[in-house]
């Protein structure tokens, strides 16, 4: 059988100081993730709004377009019953 050779990993460069001020910067991008992701949700959000508005003005006006049909088909009708 073959052996299956294991990784080895050479720590012996790893300088410490280097990431001595990793944890604020790792917050500091956290956080700048969390205002975009925030942001993006209000700009969502608001875009929804603006479509909602949207679609209740077109069916108003198809609505008020129908109601203006019934009438004149009302008035018909009863121009003719008469």
């Amino acid at each position: 059988m073959s052996r299956i050779p294991t990784p080895s990993f050479d720590l012996s460069r790893l300088d410490l100081n280097a990431l001595a001020g990793l944890d604020t910067k790792v917050i500091t991008v956290a956080r700048d993730a969390a205002y975009i992701g925030i942001g993006f949700g209000v700009l969502a959000f608001q875009q929804a709004q603006v479509r909602r508005r949207e679609l209740e003005k077109t069916i108003a006006a198809r609505v008020d377009a129908g109601r203006g049909q019934l009438d004149d088909l009302v008035r018909n009708v009863t121009r003719r019953v008469k």
